[in-house]
């Protein structure tokens, strides 16, 4: 039987930087399509879709699941030194841009 393995501090710390770079270009296409299609094409809702039975969209269903499995995993100083990194997705991007 296989246990599941649990992501380490540096692995959560890499997703978290993807995901930065991944919504920062999400964001960027879903600004470009809005300037031609309005919010109730079926296109623009594609990008944000909400997921059914819940108000919030997968985007920020799996940030908050990764979220609760960091908090798991890290302590007190740890969180200290770090903070929130998967709810800082936009400081990490200008982070990640200026290296």
């Amino acid at each position: 039987m296989r246990k599941d393995k649990k992501l380490t501090l540096d692995e959560h710390m890499e997703i978290a930087d993807d995901l930065a770079i991944a919504f920062h270009h999400l964001k960027k296409a879903y600004d470009s399509c809005q300037e031609h299609y309005p919010k109730s094409n079926k296109l623009m809702d594609t990008f944000f879709r909400v997921h059914p039975g819940n108000m919030k969209s997968t985007f920020c269903i799996l940030k908050s699941q990764l979220d609760d499995e960091y908090h798991k995993l890290i302590t007190d100083a740890e969180f200290d030194e770090h903070g929130h990194i998967y709810y800082n997705l936009d400081k990490r991007y200008e982070k990640i841009k200026g290296s």
